[in-house]
This record gives C-alpha cells, structure tokens and sequence, in this order.
C-alpha cells in the first residue's frame, strides 16, 4: 500500500472496507501524480519529488523525478533535520505553497547547512513546495525544484499553483473514500 490513513479498525468501524481504502490510496496517488504532471507541464521545473507523510510528519514514500537517489539518501540520513520546509515544521495556518530561495544570505547554520550542502550541490537552490491536507493532517506534498539558470519562483507562479488546488482539491473529494467520510481539505 501506498499510504495508510488510519488502522484497519477505524476503516472497519467507518464502513469503508478494505478494498474500498485500497482503492482511495491508488486514487490519492493518481490524483497528486496528476498534480504534479500538470505543475512540471506548466511551470519551467528542472526537478520534482512527491511524497506522502506519516503519522510523525516524515515524508515517505518519495518518488523523485529528475533527482539523483544519492541525493534522496543523503536528505534521509541528515538534510531533513534542516530543511526549512520540512513537513513537520509546517503548519496548517502557514498556507498550502511557499517557495524558498536558497540564494538567500542567513545566518542560521541549520539553514546554511541545507543550502550548502545540499541544495547548491545539486543546484537546485530554489524550491516551492505544496502541502495537501486531509481533515486536520497533512497527507502529501510535492516539491517543485528549479536550477540556478531557471531562477526563483516568482509571486505569480506561486498564486497560479495556489489557485489550481482547488481542482486537485475537488478530485480527492471524488474518491471512494472521501465520499463516505466527506473529507474536507483545507484551503
């Protein structure tokens, strides 16, 4: 399975049955797939990653396009801890889209970290990442990435990504499962 989104008794006591959460999970995936298809389509992306979250705000299951796994291993192992935009570093208040600017002088030494030894590497030193939400829980995200040659994300690109959730929104809703339990995302 690609995500669990909650043990098999809660599903059972929902009345949704095993295959019907099967189904959703598989939806969920084409659904955010879909997602970032149209976003590497649309807007000048060197790289990209999608990724769901677990329960403690870790991303997993990550599936990379463009990017080197080398680089996936090191993010595992050490990088995560610094990431400004890691998930459980994010709240639901704080929006669905930001963007980062690797660029950027700071002088915080996590950060630094990030941005020195692992975006520049790669040369992705711009980032904007997409949250997607599930009731109160953060489910998915997705990481757009951009060389140094194609530069920062701008504002109208972020308000573009911003205003094409909405759809993405409305798919998740269509799904087995979100059906019965009238999930809601959040805005």
């Amino acid at each position: 399975m690609i995500m669990t989104f909650g043990d098999v008794n809660r599903r059972a006591s929902s009345g949704i049955t095993e295959e019907a959460h099967v189904a959703s999970q598989l939806g969920s995936a084409r659904v955010l797939a879909e997602a970032l298809t149209f976003f590497e389509r649309t807007l000048p992306i060197s790289s990209s990653c999608f990724y769901w979250i677990n329960a403690e705000s870790h991303a997993v299951h990550l599936q990379l396009r463009e990017l080197d796994a080398v680089w996936l291993n090191a993010y595992r192992e050490e990088f995560h801890r610094y990431d400004p935009l890691h998930p459980r570093r994010w709240r639901a208040d704080c929006g669905r889209v930001t963007s980062f600017d690797g660029t950027l002088r700071t002088t915080n030494c996590d950060i630094r970290n990030y941005i020195d030894n692992f975006l520049l590497p790669q040369n992705t030193p711009y980032q904007a990442e997409i949250y997607f939400w599930q009731r109160d829980r953060m489910i998915a995200g997705i990481s757009l990435l951009r060389t140094s040659d194609l530069g920062a994300f701008g504002a109208d690109e972020i308000q573009f990504i911003q205003s094409v959730l909405p759809l993405v929104d409305l798919s998740f809703s269509l799904l087995p499962e979100a059906r019965c339990q009238t999930a809601s995302f959040r805005s």
